[in-house]
């Protein structure tokens, strides 16, 4: 273990403090991904002000990955003085689930949470490749990534990052539990399941269409 795995610098404790689920991704994946370079957060929207944009400065945060729906977005939205040297990328995942989808594949009798990742992984493959995009651009870190809650469409992603890293199974469900409020671990073990019944998470990635290149990228970047 070392000082620097474990360090939590004073801007990212304030923010902590502040705003909902925001955490370090690496906080529970030491020796797996290097630290302070992707924060995982409910909105920082309620939250705009000089305080909080200071302290993702001094975190080095460059871009925002916001994935909230359009509705979510017209209704509470970043301030353009806020974003002022932070790239904010809206990449809405779509969780509409029409009933016809459920029907079609079966997926009725399936508690809700287990529909919504089954249909985020299926039915969202655009908008998931343009957030692997994102994440395979250096110039981008580091990135804040969030949804309304921090919890759903967050944690997918998250877990989808730390499977690509190699992260074990057991210290991707803790950081999917840490979000709280509704998350389930039998969620988390559907999503792990899926991904394994699709060929794994490289051969899923290569299936939306984030090449192989871009997979060694991100791990280059954001691995030890």
């Amino acid at each position: 273990m070392t000082t620097d795995r474990i360090y939590i610098p004073p801007a990212q404790r304030k923010i902590t403090s502040l705003v909902r689920n925001f955490r370090d991704l690496s906080k529970y994946c030491e020796g797996y991904m290097k630290p302070r370079f992707i924060f995982r957060s409910s909105s920082l929207i309620p939250y705009q002000n000089d305080s909080l944009y200071n302290n993702l400065k001094l975190l080095d945060v460059h871009s925002i990955i916001d994935l909230r729906s359009e509705i979510e977005y017209l209704r509470s939205s970043y301030n353009d003085w806020f974003l002022r040297d932070i790239h904010l990328y809206w990449i809405h995942l779509d969780i509409s689930m029409p009933d016809e989808v459920l029907e079609k594949h079966n997926l009725t009798s399936l508690p809700f949470y287990k529909q919504f990742i089954w249909y985020i992984l299926h039915y969202n493959k655009k908008e998931l490749r343009r957030v692997f995009s994102v994440l395979a651009n250096k110039k981008n870190y580091s990135i804040v990534i969030h949804c309304h809650e921090g919890r759903d469409r967050t944690g997918i992603i998250a877990a989808l990052i730390l499977l690509l890293l190699d992260v074990p199974e057991e210290n991707i469900i803790q950081d999917y539990l840490a979000s709280d409020m509704k998350t389930q671990y039998s969620d988390l073990e559907f999503l792990l399941e899926q991904i394994e019944n699709l060929g794994g998470i490289r051969e899923y990635l290569s299936s939306i269409y984030v090449t192989e290149e871009m997979q060694a990228q991100i791990r280059k970047i954001l691995a030890p």
